[in-house]
Parts: C-alpha cells; structure tokens; sequence
C-alpha cells in the first residue's frame, strides 16, 4: 500500500497489550519506530464511519452515490497514510495503532481494505483490574473518573465490550491475539503473527524495547505502565483473583459472557 510495504494497524480493548504487540512489530528493522497512537486516524475513520450510517440524511447531498463517498475518502487515507510514512522515513513496514480503531474496523477495511489487522483481546476481568490502576492515576492526578470513583464494575465491563462491537470473528486480514498468549508463549505467537504477516519477527520478549521513537511517551500520564520499555512478564494473568471480589469478577463475566465464550475465555 505505502511504496509497495505493507500497512499493519494493531488495536483492540486499552490495556489489552496493544502497546506491547506495537512494540514487537515496531522491532523490525524495516518497520517504523515506535511511537504514539494514530489518533489522526482514528478520528477520520470515525468521522467516515459515521457519515455512511448517516448518508441517507447527510451525505446524499453532497455526493452522488455511497460509492463515491467512500472513494473520496479513500483517496484521503490513503494520503494521510502516505504522510505517515514519509515522515517516517518510508519504512517498508507502517505500524499504526490504536485501542480506539477497534469500533469502526469496517470503516478501515472500507478506506484501507489492504491492511493487516491486529487485534488484541484480554480477559476482560484482568483488563478490569488495568482500568481501575489507571483510573486511580488519573484521580489522584485530579482528572475526573466517574466509573472508577464509584469502583462501578458493570460499567467498566460493558465500556470494555464496546470496543470489540466492530471487530470480526474471521477475517483475511485480520487476525486476532490473546494478550495471555502474547506473554507467556512466545514461540507460538510470534510463529502465528509472523505467518499472518510473512516474515520472522526479531523480538526478543528477555530484552528491553528496542526502536523506540522520542514521540513514544511511554513513561508519559496517568496511562504509562511500568512495563512499558521492560522485557515481557507475564505477571498480569490472572490478578483478577486477588484484585476483584468474587461478585465483582462474576458480574464482569455475566456483562462480557459472549467475548469470553467468542475468545476461548472460561
């Protein structure tokens, strides 16, 4: 898509290991350093994605069929991503990530129907225990957290399947990445992501994050973690059992009982 490279968007829930996978592919050598979220692109693709639903009303008049709405934008991304990777310093591989991609993946299927998507699940109930950490930062920062001042499980549940609402079961070219396998089976996962996107990945998961650009800020607000930059622990699997309650990882799993059934969550 980019000068004959190829073009990979990761996403998927916040705290499910996006920032992490971004790192894995980041390492490549012919791949983009590591850096921030492509909200850029998250907002245009929203911005595409609700002028299709709302065509009817609000776009009928300003072009002549869905088709040519969709081209227009099309040709839009496609220069947004070019930019990208000019600044970038044309990499063959352009990593592009963000959680909030996630919801309007038809969209970028639609604009960018060459990318290979990445998407990272979690167990929801240990994604739970990530929020409630950054939640309290941001308190403590004096940023406003309503579900997490009220510690409201059920609605920090039903904000994390929000995020899986426009994903795909299968797909070509998408596949999806259980963050438990991300961290404690490497040999297999990178065997799976490197055949999805033909090639060998050169991660090491002993060694610190290497090719990460001085936009990244990792160490950066109230959503840093101190994992960020460090060789990969597997540490956050199963910290539900002794952060949650008993009746709060059931109600997690009564709100997310179909995400945990659809990805091989018990």
């Amino acid at each position: 898509m980019v000068d004959s490279g190829q073009v990979v968007i990761v996403t998927g829930g916040r705290r499910t290991g996006t920032t992490l996978l971004n790192a894995v592919l980041c390492a490549e050598p012919d791949a983009n350093e590591l850096g921030p979220e492509a909200q850029l692109l998250t907002r245009f693709v929203e911005a595409y994605s609700w002028g299709l639903e709302h065509f009817d009303w609000f776009g009928s008049c300003f072009f002549e069929s869905r088709a040519r709405y969709q081209e227009v934008y099309a040709s839009f991304a496609r220069n947004l991503v070019s930019e990208a990777s000019e600044v970038a310093g044309r990499p063959y591989l352009l990593v592009l990530k963000n959680p909030e991609l996630a919801p309007v993946l038809s969209g970028v299927a639609d604009l960018l129907p060459s990318a290979k998507v990445l998407v990272l699940v979690r167990d929801p109930r240990d994604q739970i225990c990530s929020e409630l950490d950054v939640g309290q930062r941001q308190l403590r920062a004096g940023r406003k957290n309503p579900m997490v001042e009220a510690r409201d499980i059920a609605s920090l549940a039903r904000h994390f399947m929000a995020y899986y609402r426009g994903v795909p079961q299968s797909e070509g070219n998408t596949l999806v990445v259980r963050y438990e396998s991300l961290v404690s089976d490497w040999g297999a996962t990178s065997s799976e992501i490197g055949g999805f996107l033909k090639r060998d990945l050169c991660f090491d998961p002993s060694a610190r994050w290497r090719r990460v650009g001085r936009h990244a800020g990792l160490q950066a607000g109230p959503s840093s973690s101190p994992n960020y930059g460090e060789p990969v622990s597997r540490s956050s699997i199963g910290r539900y059992r002794s952060e949650l309650s008993a009746e709060e990882a059931s109600l997690v799993t009564e709100q997310c009982r179909s995400f945990m059934r659809a990805f091989g969550y018990s």
